[in-house]
């Protein structure tokens, strides 16, 4: 599926509205599209070849967080890694547009005021934990300076 049939079916059938479009073509043809639905903000990024589909809840607009990584907390059995091993743009639009059709009145519903209060500490966690993951270690988090 192309970047385009994703947008129109973000906003034809998932009912979101669109915020903001930026094409660069200039620069490694960068995309950036944002749009909203309740309490909820999808941004699609293309940056330097790499695509993403993020979300936030509008309590929180300063954490965003890749639509699968949020899934992940909502539904334990729920496996990111499928996103997170395509390469291929169609591949992971594919995989964003079932997740949406799958998860989309949970995402909704845990981004309202009386559940995200619930949920952000458990998405700060995971974020902590697979930096720490990424890392190998806590010194990302805890840098030691050699002064002290």
């Amino acid at each position: 599926m192309h970047i385009s049939r994703y947008v129109d079916l973000l906003t034809e059938k998932y009912g979101f509205t669109q915020l903001e479009h930026v094409i660069e073509p200039n620069i490694f043809g960068n995309v950036y599209y944002l749009f909203e639905r309740e309490e909820v903000l999808l941004k699609i990024t293309r940056d330097r070849g790499q695509f993403f589909t993020e979300i936030c809840s509008k309590q929180d607009i300063d954490n965003w967080y890749e639509l699968h990584f949020f899934i992940d907390i909502i539904d334990p059995h729920f496996l990111s890694s499928d996103i997170e091993l395509k390469e291929a743009e169609v591949e992971k639009i594919n995989l964003y547009v079932d997740i949406i059709d799958g998860y989309l009145h949970e995402i909704l519903r845990y981004c309202r005021p009386d559940k995200y209060i619930d949920i952000q500490p458990l998405l700060s966690a995971e974020r902590k934990k697979r930096l720490i993951a990424k890392s190998g270690s806590c010194r990302l988090l805890n840098p030691v300076h050699p002064d002290q």
